[in-house]
């Protein structure tokens, strides 16, 4: 078990290390700029977090492949959370912003 923990660390810190390089090194941006709401309303746009490497995870209520990696992207959120990575949930359920709202809030998310 212990192996596998440092084996997934491993593979995302490898994974945010190459997006940093590639975003750097070669001035790739690999999503267009987007702005979206945030659930208290506010505007967010990506190209606020130009310097940071973006982790974006479009989810649903409804989808469960989601709901079974949030835990995950959660954690990496939190072991990142003072670095170059920044996480960005993305919910997609249509105009559904209360069941969202409940979910994150049920899940701690």
């Amino acid at each position: 078990m212990q192996s596998k923990k440092i084996y997934f660390a491993q593979t995302v810190l490898t994974i945010v290390l190459s997006l940093i390089c590639l975003t750097r090194v070669y001035g790739l941006e690999i999503a267009k700029p987007f702005v979206l709401k945030s659930l208290d309303g506010k505007e967010v746009d990506l190209r606020d977090f130009e310097e940071k490497v973006i982790l974006l995870s479009f989810w649903a209520t409804w989808c469960k492949p989601c709901l079974a990696e949030m835990p995950k992207i959660e954690r990496i959120h939190s072991r990142y959370r003072n670095s170059e990575l920044v996480v960005l949930g993305i919910n997609v359920d249509e105009n559904d912003k209360k069941k969202a709202v409940n979910h994150i809030v049920k899940y701690s998310f």
